[in-house]
């Protein structure tokens, strides 16, 4: 869509020669036509740029969603290793007082 809408702009010389010769009504008529053409090829263009920003920007809140997730996990799987970690610790604080006392 977009290399259609730049050929537009590069009126080709024939069709520049044919408007040059003829007379004013019909060039005036043609340039018409070709900016009528590029305008609705560079329509075409931003209509296309436009849905794939759209579905850029889907992408990114189900990224962003999905690494909100990601992040609630992790704070989760840190809490519970300090938890084993604390464990751990009182288990074996627990078993050095009972050899102590042995």
């Amino acid at each position: 869509m977009i290399n259609e809408a730049v050929d537009l702009f590069d009126a080709p010389v024939a069709r520049r020669r044919t408007g040059d010769e003829g007379d004013l009504i019909s060039a005036l008529g043609d340039r018409i036509e070709r900016l009528v053409e590029r305008h609705r090829a560079t329509r075409r263009a931003v209509d296309e740029l436009g849905k794939a920003l759209s579905e850029r920007d889907c992408r990114i809140v189900e990224l962003d969603a999905r690494l909100a997730g990601f992040e609630a996990l992790r704070a989760d799987l840190l809490r519970r290793i300090d938890a084993l970690v604390a464990e751990v610790d009182r288990l074996a604080s627990a078993g050095a007082s009972v050899e102590e006392a042995s």
